[in-house]
């Protein structure tokens, strides 16, 4: 139950729709009760840490100095919920980690519900304590990140989550036996028989350059810190295996393919 007076969404919308011909405290200002206009935006342009840019218009402001006024405008009515709609769509990608932990950290101050619509599974991942997928317009499943993406609800969630090997296999006695090993069944399918889909994470398997290794490395992307690799096994089933950057594997190499000890979730 929310009291009515609490009963009340702020919105904080792609381009932020700001009005251009008023100043950041008329922005901020804008809806509010002429009685607690002057006190209420001083509060939340200083939480937001816009205090001495009251004077200022939004084009005399950064990207993020507009979408923090965006937010102060939002959080000004004491909403007990906040909407963000792709808030870092329009963001140079090079700002988008500092100012969504910068945000993260404003809206945790306030201590107010969020809701945030996002394509971009990094941004889910790395700021929300719940995540909702939805597909078709319906909710396939909730929980926390690592729920998500270590026990998906089915094979489209698996994928959806992150890159996933969904390596075919037969379950037995709560093993599941796949072309990479044999391993536990996870997400309560101890209790399956017969042919399933076996999801793998990239992180969890191992190449091991061998040169009469049973797969052969047909991609290599070098992200920095890491190094995402697709091979390809004598069956034609094509795997990917993210790695460490200091484990060098050339294109071309052939290898073997050695997965982690760890219970694994089947699909039907």
């Amino acid at each position: 139950w929310v009291a009515p007076e609490r009963r009340r969404v702020g919105m904080v919308f792609q381009d932020y729709a700001l009005f251009p011909h008023l100043t950041v405290a008329e922005n901020v200002g804008f809806g509010l009760a002429r009685r607690e206009r002057r006190s209420r935006r001083a509060e939340v342009l200083e939480l937001v840490g816009l205090a001495g840019f009251e004077r200022r218009y939004p084009h005399e402001l950064s990207g993020g100095q507009q979408q923090r006024v965006a937010l102060a405008r939002a959080l000004a009515p004491a909403p007990s919920l906040v909407l963000l709609d792709e808030p870092w769509s329009n963001i140079d990608p090079l700002l988008r980690h500092s100012m969504r932990d910068e945000l993260a950290a404003i809206l945790r101050s306030a201590g107010v519900t969020v809701v945030l619509v996002t394509h971009d599974r990094e941004e889910a991942f790395s700021i929300a304590d719940r995540i909702a997928l939805m597909h078709d317009g319906s909710i396939v499943q909730a929980g926390t990140a690592e729920n998500v993406y270590y026990e998906p609800a089915d094979a489209w969630a698996a994928a959806f989550a992150g890159a996933a090997n969904l390596v075919p296999g037969s379950v037995e006695d709560g093993l599941v036996d796949t072309l990479v090993g044999r391993f536990r069944v996870a997400n309560g399918g101890a209790s399956r028989r017969g042919s399933v889909q076996a999801l793998i994470r990239p992180e969890l398997l191992e190449l091991l350059p061998d040169p009469v290794g049973t797969a052969e490395v047909v991609g290599r992307e070098f992200r920095g810190h890491d190094v995402f690799y697709r091979v390809l096994t004598e069956d034609g089933t094509t795997l990917v295996s993210q790695r460490p950057s200091t484990e060098v594997v050339p294109l071309g190499a052939r290898v073997a393919v050695r997965a982690h000890e760890a219970a694994v979730p089947v699909y039907a």
